[in-house]
């Protein structure tokens, strides 16, 4: 790896606390109305949580529903500037399924997914998952049922998975199709998470993977009933909300790289994201306030 890309820092533009024009972050005002998606409900459950709900029956991948999720995306990795008093701060992105399944993958029934548009079809699957990856804020993804396909690679790409007891399944059918076993990502998230001797045995099959075998392989980081993921998604995001946005981030740029790093390059990195955040005022706030909470306690 060059040296310029070995230190090339992840520009932090509108990412912070709201308190200024600067610090600003994407709000719903800058482009995400509640009704505005025909795929989506999207809302605020509370300041700094955006919450993306697919509730559209099995939220099967129709040219619509890629195309909407383009647009929140592009919102959250490139917000409007707005004054500040109008914000309401972006910083961590719930995305949850609702209905017969988490999401069902590609919609084969949608006349926009012909074979004559398959090369841009294609692009623009893989550039969700790219954009998942890519926006400044952690993705939760609320798991309620059959993530298949494509579905499954929506719910690899996020930082946390909740899982419904008994209902998230996670099913790689790409193979059963005629395809090859990596697609849109499954070939480079699920060898990572689960392992690559696991990850073999079900690309290779297509075989489902359970909710007691993911939440065993840390393929799910909690496992709740289904009246309880809407809560517990928004938990994880409220955990997330008290930590410093400009720690987030970098931890997820070094996350997204560390695999492909040698250990002096991960090493390079940390360094000069630890360097920035010991120089940044408000990350050192947030670090001040964590250290007088337990002054005195024998707690860590």
């Amino acid at each position: 790896e060059s040296p310029s890309r070995r230190f090339a820092m992840p520009t932090f533009g509108p990412l912070g606390d709201g308190t200024d024009a600067e610090n600003a972050g994407p709000s719903m005002a800058d482009g995400i109305k509640p009704g505005q998606y025909s795929c989506f409900e999207v809302c605020q459950p509370e300041s700094g949580i955006l919450e993306v709900v697919m509730n559209k029956g099995m939220n099967a991948m129709s040219a619509r529903f890629v195309r909407e999720l383009h647009q929140i995306l592009d919102v959250l990795q490139y917000p409007v500037t707005a004054p500040a008093e109008q914000m309401t701060v972006v910083r961590v992105l719930i995305l949850r399924g609702e209905g017969a399944a988490f999401c069902a993958g590609y919609d084969f029934k949608d006349p926009g997914n012909n074979k004559a548009n398959q090369p841009f079809l294609q692009h623009a699957l893989s550039g969700v998952i790219k954009k998942l990856r890519e926006i400044p804020q952690p993705v939760v993804c609320g798991v309620n049922g059959a993530a298949v396909g494509g579905g499954m690679s929506l719910a690899l790409a996020g930082d946390l998975r909740v899982g419904c007891r008994q209902k998230a399944r996670f099913l790689p059918t790409f193979v059963k199709l005629g395809l090859g076993g990596g697609e849109l990502g499954t070939s480079y998230f699920l060898p990572r998470i689960i392992g690559r001797g696991r990850a073999a045995a079900h690309l290779l099959t297509g075989k489902e993977i359970s909710t007691q075998q993911a939440e065993q392989w840390g393929l799910l980081n909690e496992v709740v009933e289904e009246a309880e993921l809407a809560a517990c998604c928004r938990k994880h995001a409220k955990e997330l909300l008290g930590l410093s946005p400009k720690g987030l981030r970098l931890t997820k740029w070094l996350l997204n790289h560390s695999q492909e790093l040698s250990l002096s390059a991960a090493l390079d990195r940390e360094d000069l994201a630890q360097s920035y955040m010991v120089a940044d005022k408000e990350s050192q706030q947030v670090g001040k306030a964590h250290i007088e909470r337990f002054k005195g306690s024998s707690k860590l």
